[in-house]
Parts: C-alpha cells; sequence; structure tokens
C-alpha cells in the first residue's frame, strides 16, 4: 500500500478511549499508532523495539506495556490495531480508486497518439484525413493496444515491497504482484467469521515468507530450485505447516517423507514442490 502522507485523527473518539492514561501513557500510545501509521500495518511483538519506538527505556516500556497494549489485539508476533486497519483499508481503497481513474486516462492519451499518428502518416501520403475517413479506417481502438511492457521503475504497493524483500527468490516481480493480491484476496476469507483486516494478512504474508527463507536456508536449497514468488504464493505455500509455525514461533514439525527430493522428483510423484503437498485434482 502506498504510503499515506495524513492520518485522520478523531479527537473525542481518542479521548472517549484513553480516559484514565497518564501523561506519559498518553505519550508512548500516540508514539506507537503514528509508528503504525507510517508502516502500513501491525507492529513487532519485541519489547526492545517497541520501547525504542515510544522512546522510552526498557524498564519503563514493560511497567506501561500491560496498560498500553490493551489498545491493540496479538496476531501471529504482531500487534493489531483495529481502528487504525480500518483507516487504512479505507485509504487503500481511495488509493486504488485513483489509480484505476489514472490508468484509464493513461489509455486514454495513448490511444489519442496512436490515432493522430495515423492520421499524420494518411495526410503525408496524400490521403483524405477528414473524420468520415478516420471512422471508416482500421484504426486501432483502446481495446487493440498492446500492453505496456515491463518497467524497472514500476511501483508497487508498500505491503507487496515488504513481501518482496522477504521472499528468498525475487524474479517476474509483476507476476509475484498480481499472485500476492490474489492471495490477500483468499487469505482474507474466515469461513464463518468476518473478513480479515487488510493489515493483518499483508503482516501474516511477509511472517510466513521469512519463514520460508528460513526453513530453505536450513536446507541449504539451492536457489535454483526455489520457486518464483507467484509459483509459492499460487501454490498457497504460505498455508505449509512448517511454515506456519516456524512464523509462529512454534516448533517446526519433523521434515516429511519429501525432504532431500529435488522438485523434479517431487513431481514425479505428483507433489506440489511448494507445499510439498499431492496436486489438488
Amino acid at each position: 500500500m502506498p504510503s499515506a502522507p495524513y492520518m485522520k485523527f478523531y479527537f473525542s473518539d481518542y479521548e472517549g478511549d484513553t480516559h484514565g492514561l497518564s501523561t506519559l501513557q498518553h505519550g508512548i500510545y500516540f508514539l506507537l499508532i503514528k509508528a503504525y501509521w507510517r508502516r502500513g500495518g501491525p507492529l513487532p511483538v519485541d519489547d526492545k523495539e517497541l520501547a525504542r519506538i515510544a522512546g522510552v527505556d526498557g524498564r519503563t516500556w514493560r511497567r506501561e506495556k500491560g496498560r498500553i497494549l490493551q489498545f491493540f489485539d496479538v496476531a501471529e508476533q504482531q500487534i493489531v490495531h483495529q481502528r487504525i486497519e480500518k483507516e487504512l483499508a479505507k485509504f487503500e481503497a481511495k488509493s486504488n480508486n485513483n489509480k484505476r481513474l489514472g490508468n484509464a486516462n493513461a489509455k486514454r492519451t495513448r490511444s489519442d497518439r496512436v490515432a493522430n499518428a495515423r492520421i499524420y502518416q494518411t495526410s503525408e501520403e496524400g490521403e483524405t484525413s477528414s473524420p468520415s475517413h478516420i471512422e471508416s479506417s482500421n484504426e486501432l481502438s483502446l481495446g487493440d493496444l498492446p500492453s505496456p511492457p515491463d518497467d524497472p521503475d514500476e511501483k508497487y504497493p508498500v505491503a507487496f515491497e515488504a513481501f518482496w524483500q522477504a521472499y528468498p527468490r525475487r524474479t517476474n516481480k509483476r507476476a509475484a504482484a498480481k499472485a500476492y493480491a490474489a492471495a490477500v484476496k483468499r487469505l482474507r476469507v474466515v469461513p464463518g467469521k468476518p473478513p480479515l483486516l487488510p493489515g493483518v494478512v499483508h503482516s501474516t504474508l511477509v511472517a510466513r515468507a521469512t519463514a520460508q527463507a528460513e526453513l530453505w536456508a536450513g536446507e541449504h536449497r539451492a536457489a535454483d530450485k526455489i520457486p518464483h514468488a507467484a509459483t509459492w504464493l499460487n501454490a498457497g505455500g504460505f498455508s505449509d505447516d512448517a511454515v506456519k509455525a516456524k512464523a509462529k514461533g512454534e516448533k517446526v514439525p519433523d521434515s516429511d517423507a519429501y525432504s532431500g527430493m529435488t522438485d523434479r522428483e517431487m513431481i514425479a510423484k505428483g507433489i506440489n514442490p511448494a507445499t510439498r503437498k499431492p496436486f489438488a485434482k
């Protein structure tokens, strides 16, 4: 998600929620929510890091954190602020809508340039370039314009960039971004429960990509044997039991029957190398 230039602050809601906090606690809480907004998502469950963000020493943080963390939920080694997540989701929706409008305007501009170029060309060749000629010719329509090639300077959402830096093989970024967006949609759906907030899902994917990288490093897996990020995401590698356990800091299950096999050997046995489970039928 692109960085938000400002955060709306609802003073009446804040005063109602924080009544009874000391001046020190107000300062700590405010610095945490400011850092949360700037990161665009949850903060780590790390006393040292949270004390640094709050600008206090470790002893002060340990004394005050019980009161402060009442305003947060804990999920997969992250602290989550529900109200800020809702505001971030609103900002992201608005940003995506503006991006769609911008892309549509850019396509119209490209279409106009193609049409103008054809008009200039036919005029140079001595053909009529009247409106009736344009309407009857085989001009490129907006839908016929080719997709732009991969752009090394293309901007991606901040949340995806965090995942991209955590995943150990960075090849075909555009495909990975598309697969990441689809994975976020899948993970938000929890049967029988309200959809997970985007920030929670983003932090979960980053944590699991980091965990997967550590597991592969422990196996000494060669770089060319690591699946592309898009492949891993589309195959649901983030749902692997070992990856989830590692992300939560729990004991990783013992190696499965496919340890030591190459990807090709696993595929020959009908096993998806990314998930180490049978391919879906």
